[in-house]
Protein backbone atom coordinates (compact mmCIF):
# COMPACT_ATOMS: atom_id res chain seq x y z
CA UNK A 1 0.00 0.00 0.00
CA UNK A 2 1.36 3.17 -0.98
CA UNK A 3 1.95 5.83 1.52
CA UNK A 4 -0.40 8.41 1.85
CA UNK A 5 0.36 12.26 1.28
CA UNK A 6 1.03 12.87 5.09
CA UNK A 7 3.38 10.48 5.86
CA UNK A 8 5.27 11.40 2.63
CA UNK A 9 5.70 14.41 4.32
CA UNK A 10 6.62 12.93 7.62
CA UNK A 11 9.37 10.66 5.87
CA UNK A 12 10.73 13.84 3.96
CA UNK A 13 10.54 15.82 6.92
CA UNK A 14 12.74 13.37 9.15
CA UNK A 15 15.07 13.20 5.99
CA UNK A 16 15.72 16.94 6.03
CA UNK A 17 16.14 16.33 9.65
CA UNK A 18 18.82 13.52 9.84
CA UNK A 19 20.27 15.46 7.08
CA UNK A 20 20.72 18.63 8.64
CA UNK A 21 22.02 16.75 11.53
CA UNK A 22 24.58 15.14 10.17
CA UNK A 23 25.54 18.68 8.64
CA UNK A 24 25.61 19.78 11.70
CA UNK A 25 28.01 17.69 13.17
CA UNK A 26 30.36 17.41 10.23
CA UNK A 27 30.90 21.40 11.23
CA UNK A 28 31.45 21.10 14.70
CA UNK A 29 33.71 18.70 14.20
CA UNK A 30 35.49 20.66 11.79
CA UNK A 31 35.26 23.62 14.11
CA UNK A 32 36.96 21.87 16.98
CA UNK A 33 39.47 20.18 15.20
CA UNK A 34 40.16 23.79 13.93
CA UNK A 35 40.69 24.93 17.19
CA UNK A 36 42.40 22.32 18.52
CA UNK A 37 45.26 22.60 15.80
CA UNK A 38 45.28 26.57 16.65
CA UNK A 39 48.97 27.51 17.32
CA UNK A 40 48.24 29.37 20.49
CA UNK A 41 46.40 26.42 21.92
CA UNK A 42 49.35 23.78 21.22
CA UNK A 43 52.79 26.00 20.93
CA UNK A 44 52.72 28.86 22.99
CA UNK A 45 53.15 29.51 26.49
CA UNK A 46 49.43 29.38 27.61
CA UNK A 47 49.71 25.65 25.85
CA UNK A 48 49.14 23.51 29.17
CA UNK A 49 46.47 25.57 30.78
CA UNK A 50 44.42 26.21 27.47
CA UNK A 51 44.51 23.07 26.51
CA UNK A 52 43.80 21.21 29.84
CA UNK A 53 40.57 23.86 29.22
CA UNK A 54 40.20 22.58 25.63
CA UNK A 55 40.26 18.76 26.59
CA UNK A 56 37.45 19.64 29.60
CA UNK A 57 35.51 20.48 26.96
CA UNK A 58 35.72 17.94 24.45
CA UNK A 59 37.59 19.86 21.78
CA UNK A 60 39.98 17.04 20.77
CA UNK A 61 42.52 16.66 18.15
CA UNK A 62 41.56 13.68 16.78
CA UNK A 63 40.43 10.20 18.30
CA UNK A 64 43.69 9.36 20.03
CA UNK A 65 43.65 12.03 22.04
CA UNK A 66 40.03 11.86 22.97
CA UNK A 67 40.82 8.40 24.15
CA UNK A 68 44.41 9.44 25.70
CA UNK A 69 42.10 11.82 27.91
CA UNK A 70 39.72 9.32 29.41
CA UNK A 71 42.63 6.99 29.79
CA UNK A 72 43.90 10.13 32.11
CA UNK A 73 40.41 10.28 33.71
CA UNK A 74 40.19 6.63 34.53
CA UNK A 75 44.06 6.49 36.20
CA UNK A 76 45.84 9.53 36.66
CA UNK A 77 49.43 7.83 37.86
CA UNK A 78 49.93 6.05 34.09
CA UNK A 79 52.98 4.68 33.31
CA UNK A 80 54.08 4.80 29.68
CA UNK A 81 56.49 3.62 27.12
CA UNK A 82 56.49 5.69 23.91
CA UNK A 83 58.70 4.96 20.86
CA UNK A 84 59.47 7.56 19.10
CA UNK A 85 59.06 10.35 20.49
CA UNK A 86 60.14 12.97 18.02
CA UNK A 87 60.43 16.15 20.00
CA UNK A 88 58.31 15.79 22.99
CA UNK A 89 56.70 19.13 23.42
CA UNK A 90 53.37 20.32 24.63
CA UNK A 91 52.11 19.87 21.01
CA UNK A 92 53.02 16.44 20.39
CA UNK A 93 50.31 13.67 21.24
CA UNK A 94 51.45 12.80 24.75
CA UNK A 95 52.50 16.31 25.36
CA UNK A 96 49.94 17.98 27.61
CA UNK A 97 49.50 14.49 29.51
CA UNK A 98 52.95 14.47 30.47
CA UNK A 99 53.07 17.70 31.79
CA UNK A 100 49.67 18.06 33.58
CA UNK A 101 48.22 14.36 33.86
CA UNK A 102 50.81 13.09 36.12
CA UNK A 103 52.13 10.66 33.66
CA UNK A 104 55.36 9.28 34.00
CA UNK A 105 57.89 6.74 32.34
CA UNK A 106 60.43 6.12 29.37
CA UNK A 107 60.15 8.11 25.79
CA UNK A 108 62.68 6.57 23.41
CA UNK A 109 63.61 8.58 20.50
CA UNK A 110 66.50 7.25 18.06
CA UNK A 111 67.24 9.84 15.82
CA UNK A 112 70.38 12.31 17.97
CA UNK A 113 69.45 15.66 17.04
CA UNK A 114 65.75 14.86 17.89
CA UNK A 115 66.89 13.30 20.88
CA UNK A 116 68.45 16.57 21.80
CA UNK A 117 64.90 18.36 21.62
CA UNK A 118 63.70 15.80 23.99
CA UNK A 119 66.13 16.21 26.42
CA UNK A 120 65.32 19.46 26.14
CA UNK A 121 61.52 19.59 26.27
CA UNK A 122 60.57 17.14 28.36
CA UNK A 123 64.27 15.89 30.53
CA UNK A 124 63.44 18.24 33.34
CA UNK A 125 59.83 16.49 33.85
CA UNK A 126 59.15 14.42 37.13
CA UNK A 127 59.19 11.03 36.33
CA UNK A 128 60.00 11.38 32.73
CA UNK A 129 63.19 8.96 31.74
CA UNK A 130 64.87 8.88 28.26
CA UNK A 131 66.11 6.64 26.13
CA UNK A 132 68.29 7.45 22.73
CA UNK A 133 67.95 3.88 21.19
CA UNK A 134 66.37 1.99 18.45
CA UNK A 135 63.82 -0.88 19.31
CA UNK A 136 64.80 -4.09 17.54
CA UNK A 137 64.46 -7.64 18.56
CA UNK A 138 68.23 -7.71 20.19
CA UNK A 139 70.60 -5.53 22.22
CA UNK A 140 73.75 -4.25 20.15
CA UNK A 141 74.44 -1.71 17.77
CA UNK A 142 72.71 -1.22 14.25
CA UNK A 143 72.97 1.16 11.24
CA UNK A 144 69.76 3.75 11.17
CA UNK A 145 69.50 5.96 8.65
CA UNK A 146 67.79 9.09 8.71
CA UNK A 147 67.50 12.63 7.12
CA UNK A 148 69.27 15.87 8.27
CA UNK A 149 67.59 18.77 8.65
CA UNK A 150 68.20 22.09 6.87
CA UNK A 151 67.37 25.72 7.94
CA UNK A 152 63.92 27.13 5.99
CA UNK A 153 63.29 23.67 4.94
CA UNK A 154 59.29 23.87 3.89
CA UNK A 155 58.42 21.01 5.07
CA UNK A 156 60.80 20.26 8.41
CA UNK A 157 58.17 17.97 9.66
CA UNK A 158 59.03 15.59 6.84
CA UNK A 159 62.62 15.08 7.74
CA UNK A 160 61.29 14.70 11.15
CA UNK A 161 59.32 11.29 10.86
CA UNK A 162 61.53 9.56 8.12
CA UNK A 163 64.21 7.23 10.28
CA UNK A 164 64.57 3.52 9.08
CA UNK A 165 67.03 0.66 9.76
CA UNK A 166 66.71 0.41 6.35
CA UNK A 167 68.47 2.96 3.56
CA UNK A 168 65.27 1.75 0.80
CA UNK A 169 62.89 3.07 3.17
CA UNK A 170 64.38 6.73 3.27
CA UNK A 171 64.76 6.34 -0.88
CA UNK A 172 60.93 6.23 -1.28
CA UNK A 173 60.62 9.90 -0.50
CA UNK A 174 63.67 10.87 -2.62
CA UNK A 175 61.87 12.72 -5.73
CA UNK A 176 60.17 15.11 -3.00
CA UNK A 177 63.85 15.93 -1.58
CA UNK A 178 65.98 17.90 -3.99
CA UNK A 179 69.35 17.26 -2.35
CA UNK A 180 67.89 13.54 -0.89
CA UNK A 181 71.98 12.20 -1.35
CA UNK A 182 73.35 14.65 0.50
CA UNK A 183 71.06 14.88 3.31
CA UNK A 184 71.32 11.11 4.52
CA UNK A 185 73.25 9.87 7.09
CA UNK A 186 74.04 6.56 8.45
CA UNK A 187 74.99 5.85 12.04
CA UNK A 188 75.53 3.30 14.45
CA UNK A 189 72.98 3.57 16.99
CA UNK A 190 72.52 1.26 20.31
CA UNK A 191 69.70 -1.23 19.95
CA UNK A 192 67.25 -2.75 22.59
CA UNK A 193 63.89 -4.64 22.63
CA UNK A 194 61.01 -3.37 24.73
CA UNK A 195 61.69 -6.27 26.93
CA UNK A 196 64.89 -5.13 28.14
CA UNK A 197 63.94 -1.64 28.26
CA UNK A 198 61.55 -1.95 30.60
CA UNK A 199 64.04 -4.17 33.07
CA UNK A 200 66.31 -1.47 32.09
CA UNK A 201 63.53 1.22 33.76
CA UNK A 202 62.25 -0.94 36.22
CA UNK A 203 58.86 -0.90 34.74
CA UNK A 204 56.82 -3.52 36.28
CA UNK A 205 52.99 -2.23 35.55
CA UNK A 206 52.45 -0.60 32.43
CA UNK A 207 49.30 1.39 31.77
CA UNK A 208 50.43 2.89 27.60
CA UNK A 209 53.04 1.86 25.02
CA UNK A 210 52.40 4.57 22.10
CA UNK A 211 54.63 3.55 19.26
CA UNK A 212 54.96 5.69 16.08
CA UNK A 213 57.56 3.79 14.32
CA UNK A 214 57.02 4.88 10.71
CA UNK A 215 56.35 1.34 9.07
CA UNK A 216 58.36 -0.67 11.39
CA UNK A 217 55.70 -0.47 14.57
CA UNK A 218 54.55 -4.27 14.41
CA UNK A 219 58.75 -5.51 14.57
CA UNK A 220 58.39 -3.48 17.73
CA UNK A 221 55.52 -4.46 19.19
CA UNK A 222 56.49 -8.27 18.69
CA UNK A 223 59.24 -7.21 21.31
CA UNK A 224 57.42 -6.85 24.33
CA UNK A 225 56.78 -9.42 27.32
CA UNK A 226 53.52 -9.57 26.83
CA UNK A 227 53.45 -12.14 29.90
CA UNK A 228 55.64 -10.15 32.39
CA UNK A 229 54.59 -6.22 31.71
CA UNK A 230 51.08 -6.46 29.39
CA UNK A 231 49.34 -2.76 28.74
CA UNK A 232 46.16 -1.99 29.21
CA UNK A 233 46.39 0.67 26.42
CA UNK A 234 48.64 0.02 23.09
CA UNK A 235 48.62 2.54 20.21
CA UNK A 236 50.42 2.15 17.32
CA UNK A 237 50.52 3.45 13.44
CA UNK A 238 49.27 1.79 10.76
CA UNK A 239 48.78 3.78 8.08
CA UNK A 240 52.45 3.09 7.24
CA UNK A 241 52.45 -0.91 7.41
CA UNK A 242 52.43 -3.42 5.12
CA UNK A 243 49.35 -5.23 4.78
CA UNK A 244 51.02 -7.93 6.07
CA UNK A 245 52.32 -6.18 8.47
CA UNK A 246 48.66 -4.80 9.85
CA UNK A 247 47.30 -7.97 10.01
CA UNK A 248 50.05 -9.44 11.63
CA UNK A 249 49.83 -6.27 14.79
CA UNK A 250 45.85 -7.09 14.91
CA UNK A 251 46.44 -10.59 15.53
CA UNK A 252 48.90 -10.51 17.88
CA UNK A 253 47.30 -8.25 19.81
CA UNK A 254 44.03 -10.09 19.98
CA UNK A 255 46.50 -13.68 20.74
CA UNK A 256 47.35 -11.87 24.08
CA UNK A 257 43.86 -10.96 25.33
CA UNK A 258 43.12 -7.53 23.37
CA UNK A 259 40.30 -5.51 21.48
CA UNK A 260 41.87 -3.96 18.51
CA UNK A 261 39.80 -0.66 17.27
CA UNK A 262 41.48 0.99 13.66
CA UNK A 263 41.30 4.47 13.44
CA UNK A 264 41.60 6.58 10.48
CA UNK A 265 45.81 6.51 11.00
CA UNK A 266 46.26 4.78 14.29
CA UNK A 267 45.20 1.44 15.99
CA UNK A 268 44.08 1.17 19.69
CA UNK A 269 44.20 -1.93 21.52
CA UNK A 270 41.99 -2.29 24.95
CA UNK A 271 43.02 -5.47 26.97
CA UNK A 272 39.81 -7.04 27.71
CA UNK A 273 40.91 -7.24 31.84
CA UNK A 274 41.39 -3.48 31.83
CA UNK A 275 39.54 -1.38 34.21
CA UNK A 276 39.25 1.71 32.02
CA UNK A 277 35.42 2.51 31.33
CA UNK A 278 36.08 5.91 30.00
CA UNK A 279 38.46 4.62 27.74
CA UNK A 280 35.71 2.00 26.54
CA UNK A 281 33.59 4.24 25.91
CA UNK A 282 35.57 6.27 24.23
CA UNK A 283 36.21 3.38 22.07
CA UNK A 284 32.60 2.80 21.20
CA UNK A 285 31.11 4.00 18.23
CA UNK A 286 28.11 6.67 18.72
Amino acid sequence: MSAGPLERVRARLGHERRRAGRASARLGRRIRKRLARSWWLRESFLAVPLTGLRLRLGLYFDEIERVLHALSRDSGDVVLVQVGACEASVGDPLGWFLRAGGWRGVLVEPVPYLFERVRRNAGHLPGVQLENAAIAPEEGERTFYYLEPHAGDLRPELYKTIGSFLRENLERHAEYIADFEERVIATPLPCLPLSALCRRHGIERLDLLFCDAEGYDYEVLKTLDWKRTPPRLVVWEHQHLSEEDAVGARRLLEEHGYDVHALAKDSVALRRDAAVPRVAAALTPP
